[in-house]
């Protein structure tokens, strides 16, 4: 068994923000970490588009005209972006899935 000993320098503002809270780590080689940024951004940048659509659904039922035929337009120009965002978020779980949770220790001293 390898043992692994992480330190985290603070400044005092910071010590609050970690006490009592665990730490996630996660291994990631240098293409995993820039997929799991990239999947991140792109699944934001996702959910503000599904958001501009469904704002523009809502409008189109709200008015009169070719509401079927925008309300189709509308839909299929959120299908592909789904798919993907699905598949972005799917890969991003597989390696958050991987993370080890370290919590708040009570031990007094050097640990070893």
């Amino acid at each position: 068994m390898r043992n692994m000993i992480l330190v985290l320098t603070l400044k005092p503002d910071e010590q609050a923000l970690w006490d009592g809270r665990h730490a996630m780590v996660v291994a990631l080689d240098d293409a995993e970490t820039a997929s799991l940024r990239g999947n991140m951004i792109a699944v934001h940048e996702f959910l503000q588009f599904n958001q501009r659509c469904l704002s523009t659904l809502q409008q189109t039922l709200e008015t009169a005209g070719d509401a079927e035929g925008q309300i189709r337009k509308t839909l299929a120009m959120l299908m592909d972006p789904a798919r993907k965002a699905s598949g972005l978020q799917g890969e991003t779980r597989a390696l958050i899935g991987r993370a080890v949770f370290i919590g708040p220790s009570e031990a007094k001293g050097r640990v070893q």
